[in-house]
C-alpha cells in the first residue's frame, strides 16, 4: 500500500511516557512491522514439535489503534514515510529531567563528539549508545552525570566484577557520591552502580535516569518489568560495536531502549557505510541447518558453487565488468576508481571450505586464526581485524576480529544459519569508502524470503540492491534428471536383494 506522491496524508502518532498509540487508519501497514516469527519446539500439549508462532508487540484497541512501546516509533515513522505518510509525532510527556540539564555544559564541551553526545541525550528520552571499549563506557556514564548534574543516576553493569571496574573508573572522572548497590548508604548516592540481580530492589527508589551497560541485560524477565514501572525515567543502554541480537532481540531492544541515538567512533574512526548487491544465482543451496556430509556435497565441495564463486572473485581482481555483468553482479563505479584494486575477503564456513577455494586462487591467505579472548579492560577489540588484499576469512575469526576490506563476497551460504544477515560480522572500516556485500540469492525464493532478506539487512542502515540473474552460475542442486536416475538406481538395486533372498529360500528348501 503506497500513496500517490501528490496526495500525501498526515498521521499523527501520540506518546505518553512510554507507551505510543498508532492511528486506525495505518494500523495494518504498522501490525507487520512489530510482528516476528518465535521458534517453537514442543505444542500445546506439550510433546516435542518443531515450528513458528507469531509474537506481536503491540495491543488493539477497540477503535483499531495499536498500542505499543514509544521506543519502536522511530521504525514506525520510517516505514510510514516511505510509504508516503507525513508523519507528526505528539509526545504528551514532561520530562522534568530536562529541566535540569546543564545548557553550560554544550558550550564548556572540547571535542565534538562530546557535543553530539550532549545532543544526543538533549533530544531523546531512550536510546542506545554505540561504545567500543570500558573506557568509553565509563566516559559516557560521566558525561551522563555531567549533563544532569542534580538527578539521580542508576546505572545497571553485567556482573559483579564490571560493576567493581566502573566504580573504580567513574570515581575517577566524577566528583561526587558513586556508590555501589552493596554500600551501606546506596539510598543516598547520586550514582548508583547495581547488578542486574539487584536492579529488581534498587527500583524502589525513584531514579531520574537509568543507564545498562549492556542494553541486553534489559531483555531479562525482571528487567522489563522493573523499566515498565519507571514510566517517569529516562532510559539509556550501550551496545557494542558489533551487537548482533536477531530481528525479535533488535524489536524487543528498541521497544524497551529506544533507538541508536550516538555512537563513539574507534580508534581509527567511525565505521564506513556498507552497501549489500543481493546476487540472483541458480546455486541456490543454503546452508540452513544442514549436516555434515550435505554441508560438504552441496556447499563445501561442491565444484560449480564453487567455480562460480571464484570466477567472481578473480573477475573482481581483473577489474572485468563484462564477465561480473554476466554473473549477475552489480559493478561499483567506486571499485576500480583510480589506480588501486579494491581489497576483497570470501567469507565461509570452515576451514575445510577455505581449502577448497584456495585450491582455485594461489595467493589467496586464509584467516582462521581467532585471538584469545582475554582483553583488557582499556583496550579495543579492533587491535586484530583481518587484513590483507586477497584473505578467505572463516565466519569464527570475521565474528571475532572484524572484516576490513573493500568487497565481502558471502561463501559461507548462510541465511538463517550460520550467520544472517542480521548476524553479519562487523564490517571494520573505517572513514574511507563503502564496503560492499556480494550476497547469493536462489531464483526459487520466494518474494516474501526476498523481502525479509532485504529489511534485516536495511536494519542496520546498509543499502540494499538486487542484481540481475546470473546466467554463469551452474545449478547445484540435484536435478529432476538425476533425482529419477537415482531413484531407478535405488529400485534396482532393491530388486537384486529381493531376488537374492528367494534364491537362498528356494536353495534352502532344495537341501531339505
Amino acid at each position: 500500500m503506497r500513496l500517490d506522491p501528490g496526495t500525501p496524508k498526515k498521521v499523527v502518532i501520540r506518546t505518553a511516557a512510554h507507551v505510543a498509540i498508532i492511528p486506525a487508519t495505518v494500523a495494518e501497514l504498522v501490525a507487520p512491522l512489530l510482528t516476528t516469527h518465535v521458534p517453537r519446539l514442543r505444542d500445546d500439549n506439550g510433546t516435542r514439535a518443531v515450528g513458528t508462532e507469531i509474537c506481536a508487540y503491540f495491543e488493539r484497541d477497540r477503535d483499531g489503534s495499536i498500542w505499543t512501546s514509544a521506543g519502536i516509533v522511530p521504525r514506525i515513522r520510517k516505514h510510514l514515510e516511505n510509504s508516503g505518510y507525513v508523519i507528526e509525532v505528539d509526545d504528551r510527556t514532561i520530562w522534568t529531567q530536562y529541566d535540569n540539564m546543564d545548557d553550560d555544559l554544550s558550550r564548556n564541551i572540547a571535542s565534538l563528539e562530546e557535543e553530539s553526545l550532549f545532543a544526543a541525550l538533549a533530544s531523546h528520552p531512550r536510546g542506545q549508545i554505540v561504545v567500543n571499549n570500558q573506557r568509553q563506557l565509563a566516559k559516557t556514564i560521566a558525561r551522563v552525570a555531567f549533563s544532569f548534574p542534580t538527578l539521580n543516576i542508576l546505572v545497571v553493569a553485567r556482573n559483579l566484577n564490571e560493576r567493581d571496574r566502573l566504580h573504580r573508573a567513574i570515581s575517577e572522572l566524577v566528583d561526587g557520591n558513586v556508590c555501589r548497590c552493596d554500600h551501606v548508604n546506596w539510598r543516598a548516592a547520586r550514582l548508583l552502580l547495581a547488578t542486574p540481580f539487584s536492579f529488581g530492589v534498587c527500583v524502589q527508589r525513584d531514579w531520574h535516569i537509568v543507564m545498562f551497560t549492556d542494553a541486553t541485560v534489559a531483555l531479562g524477565e525482571w528487567q522489563q518489568v522493573a523499566c515498565a514501572r519507571m514510566s517517569e525515567s529516562l532510559l539509556y543502554g550501550c551496545v557494542g560495536p558489533s551487537h548482533a541480537v536477531g530481528p525479535r532481540g533488535c524489536l524487543e531492544l528498541e521497544s524497551i531502549l529506544g533507538p541508536t541515538i550516538f555512537e563513539w567512533p574507534g580508534p581509527r574512526g567511525r565505521l564506513a557505510s556498507v552497501k549489500v548487491s543481493l546476487v540472483s544465482t541458480t546455486h541456490g543451496i543454503t546452508n540452513s541447518g544442514l549436516d555434515l556430509a550435505t554441508k560438504r556435497q552441496h556447499i563445501w565441495r561442491n565444484a560449480p558453487r564453487n567455480d562460480s564463486i571464484t570466477n567472481i572473485a578473480d573477475a573482481v581482481v581483473r577489474a572485468d565488468n563484462q564477465s561480473l555483468e554476466q554473473q549477475g553482479v552489480p559493478v561499483d563505479p567506486e571499485w576500480f576508481d583510480g589506480e588501486k584494486r579494491p581489497t576483497i575477503s570470501i567469507l565461509v564456513e570452515s576451514t575445510e571450505h577455505a581449502g577448497e577455494l584456495s585450491k582455485r586462487l594461489p595467493g589467496w591467505r586464509i584467516k582462521h586464526d581467532v585471538p584469545r579472548d582475554d582483553f583488557d579492560a582499556d583496550e579495543s577489540t579492533d587491535f586484530s581485524v583481518a587484513l590483507g588484499d586477497l584473505t578467505i576469512t572463516t565466519v569464527t575469526r570475521a565474528h571475532r576480529c572484524g572484516i576490513d576490506t573493500d568487497i565481502i563476497l558471502r561463501a559461507d551460504g548462510g541465511v538463517e544459519w550460520p550467520i544472517g544477515a542480521e548476524r553479519f560480522p562487523r564490517c571494520a572500516r573505517y572513514e574511507g569508502d563503502a564496503v560492499s556485500i556480494i550476497d547469493f540469492i536462489g531464483h526459487e525464493e520466494t518474494a516474501e524470503r526476498l523481502r525479509r532478506r532485504e529489511a534485516v539487512y536495511s536494519a542496520q542502515g546498509w543499502s540494499v540492491s538486487v542484481g540481475k540473474p546470473s546466467a554463469g552460475c551452474q545449478q547445484s542442486a540435484p536435478s529432476k534428471e538425476g533425482t529419477l536416475r537415482k531413484t531407478a538406481h535405488k529400485k534396482r538395486a532393491k530388486f537384486k536383494r529381493t531376488r537374492k533372498t528367494k534364491n537362498a529360500v528356494a536353495s534352502d528348501g532344495c537341501r531339505k
